[in-house]
């Protein structure tokens, strides 16, 4: 199946509730020797889970990513949710020039919980 057929099962269908989905990154840390031995940290792979469904999207494996894949993060009727989601997102714009439109940090939400 594509990429914009897995999405869609991520998204409400007749309901105008919100639809929180889970995400997280996981970096590729390689050795670039073209001027000097240096880490290269990239985003290889993104995680989107909602329920019993998680969608691993491997972008180290893609020329660039989809329309679909920014399309469906822009969507509002979704909440994307995580830890460090802010850090996350902002690795995904800078490097792959996807944005999201709604996202929580479940890092700060448990800290004014917990307070």
């Amino acid at each position: 199946r594509c990429l914009k057929d897995m999405l869609s099962t991520f998204t409400p269908k007749f309901s105008t509730a919100k639809r929180v989905v889970g995400l997280g990154i996981e970096k590729r840390f390689e050795t670039v020797h073209n001027r000097g031995p240096k880490v290269c940290d990239r985003v290889a792979i993104l995680t989107l889970c909602h329920g019993t469904t998680c969608l691993i999207v491997q972008l180290h494996l893609m020329i660039s990513p989809p329309f679909s894949l920014s399309a469906f993060l822009q969507r509002p009727e979704l909440s994307f949710m995580g830890v460090g989601i802010k850090h996350s997102l902002e690795a995904l714009e800078t490097e792959y020039g996807i944005k999201c439109r709604n996202a929580v940090d479940l890092a700060q939400l448990a800290a004014t919980v917990k307070n």
